[in-house]
This record gives structure tokens, C-alpha cells and sequence, in this order.
């Protein structure tokens, strides 16, 4: 491969463009910008994109693909120098649809990042990230591009479904157009989001290599540590954890109908097997009631919240909070009030069933109030399928590791909730 100095990464949003970013831009020389297409971190009023995958092409005039660069070369880092920053790392998921012109106007290499259509959706799910699908249909040029699945879009564009039905289409939509590039450009590197998780330093380090950038042995140890994380993080996880996440998150209902609905789709990317849990990747599917089963449990008052459940104010809510849907979703804060430290994890306890969380979120209000800097990152979120859960009256509480791992709190208070 050209060593380029233009490297763009992109993939559909939440598909591990950020990690991605994050662990190629480790070597001091790299320079980094930052999704410049998202709409939602304008930093300032000469923004020039107006919709949410913006396409661009050649085929624009003249003096809007000039701007479109301007803009983007604008968005370097004022400290870059070129005596010292070699390459310029563009790490943007929102300009997967203007890919091809990236490539082509600043003679980049392309990493294309790729997520398993229910791991994608279920992160979708538990953000509660929705789509507007005006975004689509107010491009025509991108409409052409995405022809096939024109019904569709110009449907929900009216009338916007369920977050599982509008994922799917997204997810459609978006590896398309991934498949299109492949077929187009052997030369760009395709890199699934899972067989990174799987093998990381190993997976990164073929990237390295392709992109011409040299991996120091500092480097390595950077990249273990981000992948290797006991607490999940925005830039630092379980890799290998983090790949089956879906499994918990989703109904068994809702993986069915997104392996059937994305299947015209996903096979180009993945088999019967990727939707198969087989024994020897049990061991990554984390098990609550195993972690926890023999330690002990801590005697002082555990200090958590839950703010939301299911996308709404737990205070706004009347007890038992009635759930009539299949899942569950919550947010909220907790920490190791003993040790003044975050928590070594959240685990959701729906009357007596597990469900892991991912703990990590930055909550500086919780911070601010208990004066203990140490709580920054104590949020967690969880999106929890209660197709085991029997029906009826249930309490929500949590069980929350100490930092250290070796304990655990188990409070008796929580969310009363009626399962119907």
C-alpha cells in the first residue's frame, strides 16, 4: 500500500471508528482531526455540511467540493508541523457516504471499520441514538446511491419506526455502500470490528504495516492496556468481552428479525456462525452470577442512582414503574464510596437475574457533588432483555463491584417495576 499522508477512518457510527482513531493516532507524529461531517460538534458557523452523511462527490461544482476541502483542512490542528506530524488522521464515521471523494481529493488511505448488524443496532438501542431519514431523502444525488432501498427510506421519513427497525435500515444503508467500496477499491483496508476485539495488538499491528507508520514497543503497551481494561470505558474495554455485548442486550425475538432483515446485506460480511454461539465463545460472554459468586460482600452502605429507565427520568415516573416492552434500559451513577474510587464494575439486579453494564461514562456532576474527583467516570448504562424475567413485581437495583474487584455492594433499595 501507498504510504499516504492522508488517512481516513470511518465505518458506520458505532462500529469502533473512535477506538480505531484513538489507537492509530498513538504515535506523536499523527495529527488528528476529529469528525468534522458530525452536525451535533459544530465549532463554528462556516460548518459546511447540512445533513447527517452528507454526500459529496466530483461530480459537485467546483466551488462546493473547494469549500468541503477548505473546510476540512481547516480542521487540522493548529500545532501541526509538517517538519514533525508525518500524517493527518481523519477519524470520522458521518462521512462514510463521501468516502470515495475524501480518498480521491487528499490522495487518502482508507480504513473502513465494520460491526456485526446486531451489535451495532443493540448500541443503537441502549443510546437510544435515533435517525432521521430526511437526512436521506433530502440528497438526491445519495438517493440514487442508495436506490434499492428507496421504499424504505422514503418511509420512515414520514414515519419514523422503533429504534430496532430503524437500525436495520441504517445498517442496510450504510454496508451497502461498504460493499460497494470493496468491490471498487481492493486497496482501501476493511477491518470488522470483531476480529479486531478478538486479536487486537495483532489485528492493529497489520494496519500499522499497511499504513507505513512504525509500532514502538510503547505503542504496544498502550494498545494492550486500551483492550485489556477490567472496566469498560469510551477509550479503554474488554475487547474481547465487548464483541457479544449484543447477546445481552437484545430479546431473542429482536436478533432474529435483524439476522432476517439484514441478511441481503450481512452475508457479505458474515456467516451462519457469527450468529451462532458456539462453547468456544462462551468464554467472552460475561456472566455476572459467576463473577460475583465468590466474593464477599461489602458491609457499608452502597452510594448509586439510577436516573432512567428506559429513556425517561426514574423521578418523573409512578411506582411500580410499569414495563409492557421486552427490554429494559437504564442509566445512572455509582461508585466505591469506601475506597473513594469508581466502581470495578455495575452489574443490574432485576429481582434476583444479572445483567452486566458498561460502567465508565463520565459524570463530573456526581464528581462535583462528593467533592472526590476520583468519581469523573462513574456512569454506567445498561440495556437489559427481559424475555427471562418472569412477570410481575420486581425491584431494579444493582450490584457494584469495589475498585479493586475483590468485593462487591448489594443494596437492598432500588426501582420498584411490574413486568406485564
Amino acid at each position: 500500500m501507498e504510504n499516504k499522508q492522508w488517512i481516513l477512518v470511518s465505518g458506520a457510527h458505532r462500529s469502533g471508528t473512535t477506538w480505531m482513531g484513538n489507537m492509530l493516532s498513538l504515535p506523536e507524529e499523527i495529527a488528528y482531526i476529529h469528525e468534522p461531517f458530525n452536525l451535533g460538534i459544530k465549532k463554528d458557523d462556516n460548518h459546511p455540511f447540512k445533513y447527517t452523511f452528507e454526500y459529496i462527490t466530483k461530480e459537485d461544482s467546483q466551488e462546493r467540493q473547494a469549500e468541503i476541502k477548505d473546510f476540512l483542512e481547516n480542521s487540522i490542528p493548529e500545532d501541526f508541523d509538517l517538519a514533525w506530524n508525518k500524517k493527518i488522521l481523519l477519524k470520522d464515521p458521518i462521512a462514510v457516504m463521501s468516502a470515495e471523494w475524501i480518498a480521491e481529493a487528499f490522495n487518502a488511505n482508507v480504513v473502513m471499520m465494520i460491526r456485526h448488524p446486531a451489535a451495532f443496532i443493540a448500541s443503537l438501542k441502549i443510546k437510544n441514538w435515533r435517525f432521521d431519514f430526511n437526512n436521506y431523502t433530502n440528497q438526491p444525488g445519495l438517493m440514487d446511491v442508495l436506490h434499492p432501498f428507496k421504499s424504505e427510506i422514503e418511509k420512515y421519513a414520514v414515519d419514523s419506526p422503533e429504534i430496532i427497525d430503524q437500525g436495520i435500515l441504517l445498517w442496510r444503508s450504510i454496508y451497502s455502500r461498504v460493499m460497494e467500496y470493496q468491490s471498487k477499491h481492493p486497496d482501501w483496508i476493511f477491518v470488522r470490528h470483531e476480529d479486531v476485539s478478538m486479536n487486537p495488538l495483532e489485528e492493529i499491528r497489520k494496519i500499522y504495516r499497511k499504513l507505513g507508520m512504525y509500532m514502538s514497543q510503547e505503542i504496544e503497551e498502550q494498545i494492550k492496556e486500551a483492550t485489556n481494561a477490567k472496566v469498560d470505558s469510551q477509550f479503554k474495554r474488554d475487547s474481547r468481552k465487548n464483541v457479544y455485548a449484543w447477546l445481552n442486550r437484545l430479546s431473542e425475538a429482536e436478533i432474529e428479525k435483524i439476522k432476517r432483515e439484514t441478511w441481503d446485506v450481512a452475508q457479505h460480511f458474515y456467516t451462519e456462525e457469527d450468529w451462532t454461539i458456539t462453547p468456544d465463545k462462551e468464554m467472552y460472554i460475561e456472566n455476572p452470577e459467576k463473577v460475583i459468586a465468590n466474593l464477599p460482600v461489602v458491609d457499608d452502605k452502597a452510594v448509586f442512582n439510577i436516573d432512567e429507565l428506559n429513556y425517561k427520568k426514574v423521578a418523573d415516573l409512578e411506582k411500580p414503574v410499569e414495563l409492557k416492552e421486552e427490554f429494559l434500559v437504564l442509566r445512572g451513577w455509582a461508585v466505591d464510596v469506601g475506597n473513594k474510587q469508581t466502581a470495578g464494575g455495575v452489574y443490574i439486579d432485576i429481582g434476583g437475574y444479572l445483567f452486566p453494564a458498561m460502567y465508565g461514562h463520565p459524570r463530573t456532576d456526581v464528581a462535583n457533588h462528593f467533592k472526590v474527583p476520583a468519581y469523573d467516570n462513574c456512569g454506567f448504562e445498561a440495556s437489559c432483555s427481559l424475555h427471562a424475567v418472569p412477570k410481575g413485581r420486581h425491584k431494579v437495583s444493582l450490584k457494584i463491584m469495589t475498585h479493586d474487584q475483590k468485593k462487591y455492594y448489594s443494596p437492598q433499595h432500588g426501582v420498584p417495576i411490574l413486568i406485564k
